[in-house]
């Protein structure tokens, strides 16, 4: 794929076919974080739809990522009952039942009315969304609907995958880390041409790199900017 393709390319599963090619039915891969990244993002783009069990869940996958992340046993708890959320249709009692049980594991749901029940098809979407942050290893994505997905996101998450910017161990000073950490904690994205200026004056002159800190908006967590600062392993 060429840069010009990956940038103005508006079908999101022609770009994820490209980052996480098909291997084979019995191909492993463990999943990476910034697939990670991408699939809350995305779960926070379509969170007035969901359920509020699956708020609550990826509330929990969220915290995973951070670095003050659930207790084991939440978090084991937690990913069962996503993954069970797959296995529903989305009936009224189905979701009360899955409250019950998230509730059990001390998990607080958002207020509101009990939720009525989903169109099936449009649950599968959800409740795929709501479990794969949570899966050891990546997963089938078209198990999510293409409107619940965003050319966007992979592009704001996983930066020019067909051409990677190198980034300079020097540039790596602690002026620039402590604010590539304080954005990533605090979500304060307002702060992202702070952290240009002190890259530019840690030596950095990639113009691809700058810019992106320096557009005002459609940035998210997991900038790949600030991944790629804060998280040395390209995709992971």
């Amino acid at each position: 794929m060429t840069l010009p393709h990956w940038e103005t390319e508006r079908d999101p599963y022609v770009l994820l076919d490209y980052l996480f090619p098909m291997r084979g039915m019995d191909s492993t891969e463990e999943q990476p974080r910034r697939s990670r990244l991408y699939l809350l993002a995305c779960g926070r783009k379509a969170w007035d739809q969901l359920p509020r069990v699956g708020r609550a869940l990826l509330e929990v996958a969220d915290r995973v990522l951070t670095r003050s992340p659930p207790e084991p046993g939440v978090r084991r708890a937690a990913m069962e009952l996503a993954e069970e959320m797959t296995h529903r249709r989305g009936e009224r009692e189905e979701i009360a039942e899955l409250e019950r049980r998230a509730r059990s594991i001390g998990l607080s749901l958002p207020p509101g009315e009990p939720d009525a029940s989903f169109d099936p098809e449009m649950w599968g979407s959800l409740a795929h969304l709501i479990y794969f942050p949570f899966a050891p290893l990546t997963p089938t994505y078209r198990r999510i609907a293409k409107g619940f997905h965003s050319t966007s996101f992979l592009r704001e998450i996983f930066g020019a995958a067909p051409r990677p910017a190198y980034f300079q161990p020097n540039w790596r000073d602690r002026n620039v880390l402590d604010i590539a950490q304080n954005i990533d904690d605090g979500r304060d994205f307002t702060s992202l041409p702070l952290l240009a200026d002190a890259l530019q004056d840690a030596g950095c002159a990639d113009p691809y790199i700058l810019d992106h800190c320096r557009q005002p908006r459609g940035h998210v967590r997991g900038c790949w900017v600030v991944e790629s600062l804060l998280h040395q392993r390209g995709k992971n």
